[in-house]
């Protein structure tokens, strides 16, 4: 491959002396000594020439040489592109799929996320928000596949018009209304005083004989009542330590259930409801994403929230077999962005908690316009900016947890890139177009 005195520098062919560090490169496969790369199409795939070869281009890795191995060893992933999708990262998935696959038991996939995932721009959460997308693909081509979980919107969710969940009633109309419990901080619908409250209700729009109600637990909070189809009501006391608590009842299977939760004796907060078919196998994709939720926060008023009625806690009860954590966007927008540092952090705990029961993809987010304005006044560029900077963690966050990294912001390449394909609603958000492409990367590592 390479004679005794070969002339040849990094970035160029012929003028200067091979270095040590090129030799050792060339020996261990990186690079080939007539300037050709052994997984050249990988190369190509993440735009990265020889020409660029230093480590001011090394991307999410600590170096260019790091970034060639590991386009050589996920190759089959470069146009996702993903990272580390290894057998060791992807057990415990694989395990649950099998399951699914024998007929013997169920596999959840929970998606952390923000807007993005709850799916502002595409159509809603019930609408084309890639999770639901996602849960079309996997049941197309895959395997069976619900989408299941049905988490309230959040104060900063659209509530009329076409972006509305519409699984979910009225409930404002109903004197019910959103607060800041649940997933993200954010996703909670609540009820308060003492008096009796009209019904929440919900109908999930698939077929199903189950109905997980998620609701927060804590003392001297209320009772609810859940009945399906004017039928026989439960009653559950909210009442007890703080932490998520669970209602599980059942109704004959059919496509057009209604759920109704009524409230009484003092305020209660619903976290959620996982509605599925219990007698088939299948995956359940359970869409966790809040709109203007963040990982961090001083406040703790963010994903990584640690207390037992918190968003940690609330993935601790679903146990999911695999989740995918893609957060960042209101960490570098909103008042006070987060550092990297902060971010990194948070997403590490994230992480820590849903490795508990299951596997993880961490997911860089979609790039935003320069224009947004960073804690609404700093900009232009800022945004993205820190995006970068979250992005550019996690490569080495995945690698040290047993992780797999989906870069989705590199999928996209930039904002203008995205938008001129025609995948930006907004500034931030994707429509239903950029939430498919986003979901099909997603599918290929998935079923990997």
């Amino acid at each position: 491959m390479y004679g005794r005195n070969p002339t040849w520098k990094p970035g160029a062919a012929g003028g200067t002396m091979i270095t040590a560090t090129a030799l050792e490169n060339i020996e261990n496969g990186i690079v080939d000594a007539d300037v050709t790369n052994p997984a050249s199409a990988a190369h190509a795939a993440l735009g990265l020439s020889l020409a660029s070869y230093d480590d001011a281009n090394s991307g999410p890795y600590a170096s260019v040489g790091e970034r060639i191995q590991a386009v050589q060893v996920d190759a089959p992933f470069a146009t996702v592109p993903a990272y580390n999708a290894t057998l060791a990262t992807k057990r415990k998935w694989r395990k649950a799929l099998g399951r699914v696959n024998s007929g013997t038991g169920n596999a959840k996939l929970c998606i952390v996320g923000d807007s993005t995932s709850w799916g502002i721009g595409s159509g809603g959460a019930d609408g084309g928000a890639w999770p639901r997308i996602l849960a079309d693909m996997l049941n197309r081509t895959y395997a069976p596949t619900q989408y299941s979980f049905i988490v309230p919107p959040g104060s900063s969710a659209p509530k009329t018009a076409g972006e509305r969940d519409d699984r979910w009633g009225d409930y404002v109309g109903a004197g019910w209304g959103d607060t800041q419990q649940g997933f993200g901080a954010l996703g909670a619908i609540s009820h308060g005083g003492s008096s009796t409250s009209s019904p929440l209700t919900v109908t999930p729009g698939i077929e199903c004989d189950t109905f997980e109600i998620y609701y927060l637990q804590n003392s001297g909070l209320g009772t609810i009542a859940v009945s399906v189809d004017g039928g026989s009501t439960t009653t559950q006391s909210t009442a007890g330590s703080l932490g998520w608590g669970k209602l599980t009842i059942t109704a004959p299977a059919g496509f057009a259930h209604v759920l109704s939760i009524v409230k009484s004796v003092n305020t209660v907060f619903i976290l959620g409801v996982d509605a599925y078919l219990s007698t088939r196998s299948s995956i359940h994709v359970m869409n966790a994403g809040v709109s203007n939720s963040r990982a961090y926060q001083v406040n703790g008023a963010a994903w990584s929230n640690s207390s037992a009625g918190g968003s940690l806690a609330g993935i601790a009860k679903i146990a999911p077999d695999n989740t995918i954590v893609q957060l960042g966007i209101n960490d570098a927008r909103l008042a006070a962005s987060s550092t990297a540092d902060q971010w990194e952090g948070a997403i590490r705990a994230i992480v820590a908690t849903a490795q508990l029961s299951g596997d993880v993809t961490i997911a860089s987010t979609v790039p935003s316009a320069t224009g947004i304005l960073q804690n609404a006044g700093v900009g232009p560029g800022a945004v993205p900016a820190l995006e970068k900077e979250y992005r550019d963690r996690c490569l080495a966050i995945a690698i040290s947890t047993g992780s797999t990294f989906v870069d989705i912001f590199s999928r996209y390449g930039s904002f203008a890139e995205a938008d001129a394909a025609g995948f930006m609603a907004d500034q931030l958000h994707t429509f239903a177009a950029g939430s498919a492409d986003m979901a099909d990367g997603h599918r290929r590592v998935l079923t990997a």
